[in-house]
C-alpha cells in the first residue's frame, strides 16, 4: 500500500528539516565524552609506587573510537533495565511531530510517514508509540522494519492496551538497522603487564524480535605483529538470556606492545534470510594494575523519603535504628542535615552535582541535566573509578542524566510497584552481586531505594503500635498517628537491612578500604502543617533528613556535627576527602573539618526548593540558616514566613519583623542569581508513568 504522495512530501520536508539538525555534530555530546575518558595523570596521581593495588578502568572504549562514535549516535542504551555505555546503540530518530490517530476497533492501527533522505537507501525499522490518555505514558505498538523511499512508508501496527476511549496520541521513531558485519575501532593502547578487557554482550531490544540468526561477537588485537584474535562467542538470538553477558579477556600476552583492538560483529542469516542482528557490546574497558595510593572507593546509599527525626530515636517506646546507631559510632553524624527539594529527582540532582535546583534544572522525572554540568559520577569515572549504580526508578531515570558517567546504572522497573515491602532486599543484593564482580577494582557505588516511601507495607513484626493510649491522646486524625507508625517500621525494616549490608562491608575488608555517606533525599510530613506526603510544602518535616559518613582513618569515630549543612555539600566533601580537585562553581562546601572533630567555618545561608500547592505549577523558595528560616514564592523577594528555629523549631508561629525580612530579601535575591536556563524536557514510557503512578507523584 503507497501513503499520499501530497502529505507524505510535506511531512518529508518538515522530517528532512528536523533530520539535518539532529545530524549535525552535537558538541554537547561531544563535550560530555570527552568529560568522562580517563585521565591517566589523575591514576598516577592517585597511587605511589609500591604497596597494595588495585585494577583501574584506564581505557573506556566507547570514549576512545577511530573514528569516534557520530554526534547523533547515543553512547548508552539499556537491556534488562541495565544502561551502560556501549557499541552498536542505535540512534532514535523522531519522525515529526507527535499526532492524533483515530482509535481503531480492532486494535489495528495504519501507520504511514517518511524518514530523512539520507536513510531512503538503507532499511529502517519504524516502531510507534502511543498513549490512550495525555497523563498516561507512551507504549510500544508492533514494529516493523521497511525500506523507505521518496514515497515514504506504511504498514499496519499491532496495539497494546492503552487506557482511554477518545483518540490516540501518536508518535513515530526509526532506528537505522545495522549492517550485518560491523566494526569498531579503538585508538592506540599501550599494554600492560596484568591488563584485560571487560565488556558486555547483549542484543538490543528493540531489534530483538527481527534478529535472522546468531551472531558472532570476535575481538581482535591490531599491532606491528598483525592481527590476532582474542575473543569470539556466538549468541542465538533464540537461546539468549535477556541479560548483558559479562567478559573479561585476558591481555597479558599483549604487555609491551602498542596497538589497536577490534571489535567486529556477524549475523550469519538462515538460508534466503537477510541478514539482521542488533549486537551491543557493553561498557568495553581496558583494567590496568595500579598502586591503590590513599585513594578510598565510594559507596553512596540513599534511603528515600528518611525524616531526619528518624535516626536514633523512639517511636512507641521502641528504638527505630538502633542498628544503625550503633554503626554511626564509628562514624560521623551530622544532625542538620538540609535537602534541596522535597521530591526526589532533584534533591538527588543536588546530591550528585553540588548545585541547587534553580542552577541544576532537574526538577521532574521529564527534566535533563544540562550538558555543561558534570556529575560525580562522571568526575570519578575521568579519575580512573569503576562506577555502578542500582536504582529503582521512577524518578532516578536514566536518561534524565543520572546515569552520565556510569559504566553500570540498574533501574529496577521490576514487578511489585504498589508494594514497598522487600524493594530495599532485592536492591541491597544486587549491590552485593555488583561487588563481587569488581573486587579488587576502584569503585564508586550508588544505591537507591523507595522503602520507606508510600505505600507503608513493612512486615508486620517490625510495626510498634500506635497504642490505644498514643490514640487517645493524639491531637491529630487517629488515621495520622497509624500511618506514622507505618512509616517508622518501614525505617526500622531499612535499619535491619542497611546494617546487614555495612556489616558485609567491614566483614570483607571494603569499609576500611572506603568512603560510605547514607543519607536520603527528602523527609515526609505527617500533619505537622495540614498535609501529609512529601512535595508539598518547604517546611523542616520534609527537607530535614540523616546524613551519616563512615571512613575509618579519614573521619574521627564517634563525630556529631550540630551546624547546618545541605545536600549540595556532599560533592565537595567527597572530592575533598578523594583528593580529586573539585570543578568550578559548586555551590556546596567541604565538610571534611567537621569529619576530623574541627568547627565548620561559617557558610549560611542553605537554600531549597519545593512546590507551591497554593499556585500549581509554581515554586516556593526557603532560606536557611541555623537560626532562622524564610519562605517565598519564586520570583518574589519578600518573604511571606519567617521562622525563629531557636524557639519555634516545628515553624508554627509566622515572624513579622521587618529587620528579619530585609535580610531574607537579600537572601533571596542572592538565590535568584543563581538561576540557570530552561530545563531541557523528555517524554516518559508507560512503565515509568506507572511507577510515578505508584508512588503518588502523576495522578
Amino acid at each position: 500500500m503507497v501513503a499520499p504522495i501530497l502529505p507524505l512530501i510535506l511531512g518529508l520536508l518538515v522530517v528532512v528539516a528536523s533530520g539535518c539538525t539532529r545530524n549535525a555534530p552535537d558538541t554537547a555530546t561531544a563535550e560530555r565524552r570527552r568529560r568522562t575518558v580517563v585521565s591517566h595523570a589523575a591514576i598516577e596521581r592517585a597511587g605511589t609506587s609500591g604497596g597494595p593495588t588495585v585494577f583501574a578502568p584506564a581505557h573506556r572504549i566507547v570514549r576512545e573510537l577511530d573514528p569516534p562514535l557520530s554526534g547523533g549516535e547515543p553512547e548508552e542504551c539499556a537491556v534488562a533495565d541495565e544502561f551502560r555505555p556501549a557499541l552498536g546503540c542505535l540512534e532514535s530518530l523522531p519522525l515529526g511531530p507527535d499526532t492524533v490517530a483515530s482509535r481503531p476497533g480492532n486494535g489495528r492501527l495504519s501507520v504511514e510517514g517518511s524518514v530523512p533522505r539520507k536513510f531512503w537507501d538503507q532499511p529502517m525499522l519504524i516502531e510507534p508509540r502511543v498513549r490512550g490518555e495525555p497523563l498516561a505514558g507512551f507504549k510500544r505498538a508492533s514494529a516493523e522494519i521497511v525500506n523507505s523511499g521518496f514515497f515514504g512508508f506504511a504498514f499496519t501496527s499491532t496495539l497494546p492496551p492503552l487506557d482511554g476511549e477518545g483518540d490516540l496520541e501518536l508518535q513515530l521513531r526509526a532506528y537505522a538497522v545495522p549492517p550485518a558485519h560491523r566494526d569498531f575501532v579503538s585508538l592506540p593502547i599501550s599494554f600492560g603487564t596484568d591488563d584485560f578487557l571487560a565488556v558486555g554482550l547483549a542484543l538490543h531490544p528493540v531489534g530483538l524480535p527481527f534478529a535472522t540468526g546468531p551472531v558472532t561477537f570476535q575481538v581482535f588485537a591490531l599491532t606491528d605483529h598483525g592481527q590476532r584474535e582474542l575473543f569470539t562467542e556466538r549468541i542465538d538470538p533464540a537461546d539468549w538470556s535477556g541479560d548483558w553477558l559479562d567478559r573479561r579477556i585476558e591481555l597479558s600476552d599483549l604487555a609491551g606492545q602498542t596497538g589497536r583492538l577490534r571489535f567486529q560483529t556477524k549475523v550469519d542469516a538462515r538460508a534466503d534470510e537477510v541478514s539482521r542482528g542488533f549486537p551491543l557490546w557493553g561498557s568495553p574497558e581496558i583494567f590496568q594494575r595500579t598502586p591503590r595510593g590513599p585513594r578510598r572507593n565510594l559507596i553512596v546509599i540513599s534511603l528515600d523519603t528518611w525524616r531526619g527525626d528518624h535516626f536514633d530515636t523512639d517511636v512507641s517506646g521502641g528504638p527505630v535504628t538502633p542498628r544503625l546507631a550503633e554503626l554511626a559510632t564509628r562514624g560521623a553524624v551530622f544532625e542538620q542535615a538540609i535537602a534541596t527539594y522535597p521530591s526526589t529527582s532533584a534533591s538527588h540532582m543536588s546530591l550528585f552535582t553540588g548545585l541547587y535546583p534553580i542552577t541544576h534544572q532537574v526538577r521532574f522525572a521529564n527534566d535533563v541535566l544540562g550538558s555543561t554540568i558534570p556529575t560525580l559520577a562522571e568526575m570519578l569515572a575521568a579519575d580512573g573509578y569503576q562506577t555502578g549504580a542500582v536504582t529503582e526508578n521512577a524518578m532516578l531515570l536514566a536518561e534524565t542524566g543520572f546515569a552520565f558517567g556510569f559504566d553500570s546504572y540498574f533501574e529496577n522497573k521490576g514487578l511489585g510497584i504498589w508494594n514497598t515491602d522487600g524493594q530495599i532486599d532485592s536492591t541491597l543484593a544486587r549491590g552485593r552481586a555488583w561487588l563481587r564482580q569488581h573486587d579488587g577494582e576502584r569503585f564508586f557505588l550508588f544505591l537507591h531505594t523507595y522503602q520507606v516511601h508510600t505505600p507503608y507495607e513493612p512486615p508486620a513484626e517490625y510495626v510498634f503500635g500506635p497504642s490505644d493510649d498514643e490514640l487517645g491522646a493524639a491531637t491529630e486524625p487517629k488515621w495520622v498517628t497509624t500511618l506514622r507508625h507505618r512509616y517508622a517500621g518501614e525505617v526500622r525494616y531499612s535499619d535491619v537491612a542497611l546494617a546487614a549490608f555495612l556489616r558485609d562491608l567491614d566483614e570483607a575488608g571494603l569499609l576500611d578500604e572506603s568512603i560510605v555517606v547514607l543519607t536520603s533525599d527528602h523527609g515526609e510530613e505527617f500533619f505537622e502543617h495540614d498535609e501529609v506526603g512529601h512535595s508539598k510544602s518547604v517546611y523542616d518535616e520534609v527537607l530535614r533528613v540523616p546524613l551519616l559518613i563512615w571512613a575509618p582513618g579519614l573521619v574521627h569515630p564517634g563525630v556529631r556535627v550540630s551546624s547546618m549543612v545541605s545536600l549540595v555539600d556532599v560533592v565537595p566533601t567527597v572530592l575533598d576527602l578523594l583528593r580529586i580537585p573539585p570543578p568550578k562553581n559548586l555551590q556546596g562546601t567541604s565538610l571534611r573539618a567537621a569529619l576530623e572533630g574541627a568547627s565548620l567555618p561559617a557558610h549560611e545561608p542553605r537554600f531549597a526548593e519545593g512546590p507551591d500547592t497554593s499556585r500549581p505549577g509554581e515554586r516556593l523558595v526557603a532560606v536557611r540558616t541555623e537560626a532562622h528560616k524564610w519562605i517565598a514564592p519564586e520570583g518574589t523577594s519578600i518573604p511571606t514566613e519567617i521562622y525563629d528555629l531557636d524557639a519555634d523549631p516545628n515553624e508554627q508561629e509566622n515572624l513579622d519583623d521587618d529587620t528579619l525580612r530585609e535580610i531574607g530579601r537579600r537572601h533571596l535575591e542572592s538565590y535568584a542569581g543563581l538561576a540557570a536556563g530552561t530545563p531541557l524536557k523528555r517524554d516518559l514510557d508507560a512503565r515509568t508513568t506507572e511507577k510515578l503512578r505508584a508512588l503518588g507523584y502523576v495522578e
